[in-house]
């Protein structure tokens, strides 16, 4: 028997399973939590307040630093993304 590696549906699809050989191996994943909804919004409800509110409080040119210290931080992410592709 071959080792199944299931990360989501499209692997159990791609390797060619019966319904029911699919169906087991689905039930056997973790399941993901729901979250509560009402939550949600109040959290980015605050998030945006929050964010409004730091860059209200802040100068130019703290808020210049900051946006160039966030444009470092993608690049850098994407840069290690491309990296572990080759």
């Amino acid at each position: 028997m071959r080792e199944l590696y299931v990360r989501g549906y499209v692997e159990v699809k791609q390797i060619g399973l019966t319904i029911r050989g699919r169906a087991r191996i689905l039930s056997a994943m973790p399941r993901q939590k729901k979250k509560n909804a009402a939550a949600v919004a109040l959290g980015r409800k605050g998030a945006r307040k929050g964010g409004l509110a730091r860059a209200a409080s802040m100068t130019a040119k703290e808020r210049s630093e900051s946006a160039r210290q966030a444009v470092v931080a993608r690049w850098k992410r994407y840069r290690e993304k491309m990296a572990g592709k080759n």
